[in-house]
């Protein structure tokens, strides 16, 4: 009984892992912004709105395995680009990296011959 139990719990923490690791259903590449002091869950919420994850447990799964590795603490507040296909650890060392989404802004040349 015991055998079953510990099997069944081994079972669980292995689908887990793979589910952590999998890629993620986003289909194309998503802005995401990380507001100052925002907690964990909140993250959590608006990652399954935004669909970086197909169920609600999914959202719980990120949660507690930011918590678990330590990470959760070292999520830096930004606007990141997530990939398509995304997994839940991609998505967390993302947001961890603090390596926010640079937009590319143009100035027309100033032509001092026409002043």
């Amino acid at each position: 009984m015991i055998a079953a139990a510990f099997l069944g719990g081994v079972a669980v923490l292995y689908a887990a892992h793979k589910t952590y690791h999998a890629a993620g259903p986003l289909p194309a590449a998503q802005l995401f912004v990380v507001e100052r002091g925002e907690s964990l869950h909140s993250i959590s919420e608006k990652l399954l709105y935004i669909g970086a994850f197909e169920k609600v447990a999914h959202s719980s799964l990120f949660y507690y395995g930011a918590r678990l590795t330590e990470k959760a603490q070292h999520i830096k507040a930004g606007e990141y680009e997530l990939p398509a296909g995304s997994s839940m650890s991609g998505i967390l060392e993302i947001l961890t990296s603090g390596k926010t989404y640079q937009r590319q802004i143009t100035f027309p040349e100033h032509n001092a011959a026409s002043v």
